[in-house]
């Protein structure tokens, strides 16, 4: 039996075709914009979810900075595991952490079982966890005061379930690749989003 090809299927033939060369350039240009825009997608509830738009580190970073943090290597490894983190472009095969830079060169951070200090304000959200939500143990940097270096940043989220500097302490501005900036939140955010 001889297969034919149904008159309909070539007359809509030419019309799936040019709908698929249109999705193709559409994705093409999608991922030029993003690429180009330094666009990051927040997809935890650390932060907002949404697109925030990076830009490299120029000059010193802020209390009150949102940044783009690569963890340092061990802090990584151990993320990875627990799937704190997923994977992405940091050398440790991690992704990028947003966070708010909460303190930096000079400030005074205590952190005590129900929360960070810095400078003697308590940060929102900030109480130490002894497990996560799986159950499983944190381990966290040892309670006390930490005297911020030049080049230490306190890095925190007012989620209470954040795994930030409460329980791997300060990081290096070294593993900050920019700053952040929300530029389009999609669905509201239940914490706090004062600037610290």
């Amino acid at each position: 039996m001889k297969a034919t090809i149904s008159p309909n299927f070539r007359e809509r033939l030419p019309g799936r075709v040019t709908r698929l060369i249109v999705g193709v350039i559409i994705v093409g240009i999608v991922a030029f914009i993003v690429a180009s825009l330094h666009l990051t997608f927040n997809y935890t509830d650390s932060l907002p979810v949404g697109f925030y738009s990076a830009s490299p580190l120029a000059g010193n970073v802020q209390s009150g900075d949102i940044v783009e943090v690569c963890a340092p290597q061990e802090i990584a490894r151990f993320g990875l595991l627990r799937h704190y983190l997923g994977k992405g472009s940091c050398s440790s095969g991690s992704a990028y952490l947003l966070k708010i830079a909460a303190a930096t060169a000079g400030d005074r951070v205590l952190l005590r079982r129900e929360g960070v200090f810095v400078n003697g304000k308590r940060l929102p959200g900030s109480r130490t966890l002894v497990k996560d939500r799986l159950g499983r143990s944190i381990p966290r940097v040892h309670l006390g005061t930490y005297l911020l270096e030049a080049d230490q940043v306190w890095l925190w989220t007012p989620n209470p379930h954040s795994w930030d500097s409460r329980y791997y302490g300060p990081v290096r501005k070294a593993n900050i690749a920019g700053k952040a900036k929300l530029i389009l939140p999609i669905g509201a955010w239940p914490y706090l989003s004062e600037r610290v």
